[in-house]
Formats: C-alpha cells, structure tokens, sequence
C-alpha cells in the first residue's frame, strides 16, 4: 500500500462543540448562500478541521482522480493504481471534458456550505467564505496583496512555470479583461461550460497567484497534516488557507450571477451521481462527521481513491533543490 510508504502523525483534536448535519444533501437543506457577519480569517477551530487527514483526503483525491495527467507524471503510464482507476472509475470527466465543470461547481459549492455550517454551529461570526464582491485585481492590495514569486522545489518545474506567469502583471490585466466585469457570462450557455471556463481559467490563475511560498510540509520530515501545511498550490492543502475559500466563494457567486442572466436557475443532477462514484457518504457529511470519534479511517474513500490521496502526499515529499 501506498499508505506504508509514507508514515503520517497521528491528529489529536482539541475540544470541539458542534452538532454534525447534512453535506452534499438535498440543495434545498443547504445553507444561503451568504451569511450576513464580519470576519476575514479562518478560526483557529476551523483551521484544525480543514488540516485534519481525512478532509485533506477528500478534496485531494477528488481533484487528483479527476487529473490522471499528473498521476500519470508521477506514478507512469502502465502503474497499476492508475489502471485500476481508469477501470473502475471510467465515468469520472477529466478537467476540461464534458461534465467536469459541473462537478468542479458542484463539489466546492457543498465544501463552500460545510464550513458555513460549523462557523454557524461554534457560533462563530466569519465571513470568509462569502468569496470577494470584486477581484482584489491590485498586486499591492492592503487586505490580499499577491505574494512574491518564488523557487519550487525539484519535480515541481511546471508549477514554478505557471506561478511566474500567473503572478505577472500582464496575466493579470488578462484575467481582469476577462473576468473583471460580468459581460463575459452571457456568452455561457449551461452550467457545465461555466464551470468548466471558470476551472482551468481563472481558476487556476487565483491558486497559483496567491500561493505564497511553502514553508512547511512533509518534504521537510514535518507533520503534512499541520494546519501550518496551508499552500495553495497543492490539493492536499489548499483548503487550510483563507485564500481558498475567498476565491471559491467569488466562483460561487458567480452561479447566481449566470442564473439571473439567463433566468435559468443552475441544475446538478449529473453531479450529485458522480460523486457517489467515489464512495461518499453524501447522505451525512460535515467537517463534523467527517473526524469525528468512532469512524473509519478508511470507510470514507474506496480504495483507489484512498491511494490517490497518499499518492498526492508522496508529491508533497519531494526533496528541496
């Protein structure tokens, strides 16, 4: 197993008050989609449940097996946890086919609706997952100014190529051009094509330029499970930083946005049954659920995906130039 090659710490929750409910449920039981409250950080709390092992797995394996390019990268063509994937999970689009960005929506609308549930259910006032009105387009902006550029490690030469571009000041003019007004959203004809436009656009160029440069991780022989493991850049850990969840909330809102231009209201049907291909207990998720006592590490992912996780962990190890 994949697992045995990579030894991970064990997680030790602090004392948490929360009444675990519904994710990826019915959308009618879902959360509004804007909560009314000040606040631009991620609690300490909250950190802790997104840095867990388990939600980390989650979002990580469910990126990944929807990019066997970079498992092909990584593991080879011929590797046997690959062939077993595109066997087994044949029904899974890849980014950029039909159907994924209806599934990328999808799946961090309800991530989006999980966190909103536990600020709500710790009592929590925060309003960093309601996403940005408007892109901080500003490399110097005073509340989200960009990061500087910087040396990735080696095997990671493709993302030092997309974080120079992605944090250049013309790629950024691009994205405002593109994306800095809602004139772009009449020429989207369904929701799929929404998603699929905003993915592997602005998308990635938001991750890679406000990923800051890591300064902790499993490379280093430190926990990869810490909530100092934050990098945007990473599947594994992305969703730790407030970054993520301010440049998923103005995706987000970007649904609404297409719903009222085209009086059509956004349908997920396809979604909903994909997701059930990867083994999640769609009827009783939350942050909650998900590490709370009594459950089965390894019950919440089948396992391919399970693997496909630890294989996202070993890409994390990768010794510094």
């Amino acid at each position: 197993m994949i697992l045995a090659r990579l030894a991970r710490k064990t997680w030790k929750p602090r004392s948490v008050v929360c009444v675990a409910a519904g994710f990826l449920c019915c959308v009618q039981c879902l959360l509004p989609a804007r909560l009314n409250c000040g606040g631009t950080d991620l609690p300490d709390t909250i950190k802790l449940m997104l840095a867990h092992p388990k939600v980390r797995d989650l979002h990580g394996a469910w990126h990944l097996a929807r990019s066997l390019n970079i498992l092909k990268k990584h593991l080879g063509e011929r590797d046997s946890l690959l062939m077993s994937i595109q066997q087994r999970l044949p029904m899974i689009p890849q980014v950029g086919d039909s159907g994924s960005g209806e599934d990328f929506l999808y799946m961090h609308r309800h991530m989006i609706h999980m966190l909103k549930h536990e600020l709500c259910q710790l009592g929590i006032k925060n309003d960093i997952a309601d996403g940005w009105d408007t892109i901080p387009w500003c490399h110097e902006d005073s509340a989200w100014p960009m990061p500087e550029c910087f040396t990735t490690r080696s095997g990671d030469e493709d993302l030092g190529e997309a974080l120079k571009e992605n944090k250049s000041e013309p790629k950024t003019k691009e994205m405002q051009k593109e994306f800095g007004t809602d004139v772009w959203l009449r020429e989207i004809k369904s929701i799929d094509e929404l998603g699929r436009k905003l993915e592997g656009g602005i998308h990635v160029w938001m991750h890679n330029h406000w990923a800051a440069q890591e300064g902790y991780g499993a490379w280093r022989g430190q926990d990869p499970n810490s909530v100092k493991n934050d990098f945007l850049g990473s599947f594994m850990s992305a969703q730790v930083n407030k970054v993520f969840w301010k440049l998923h909330g103005w995706i987000d809102n970007q649904i609404a946005k297409w719903e009222g231009i085209h009086n059509r209201e956004a349908e997920f049907n396809q979604a909903w049954n994909r997701l059930e291909l990867f083994g999640w207990p769609v009827h009783e998720m939350s942050l909650t659920y998900l590490i709370g006592p009594g459950k089965d590490y390894t019950s919440l992912l089948t396992g391919e995906l399970r693997e496909i996780a630890e294989v996202g962990y070993l890409i994390l190890a990768v010794p510094q130039k």
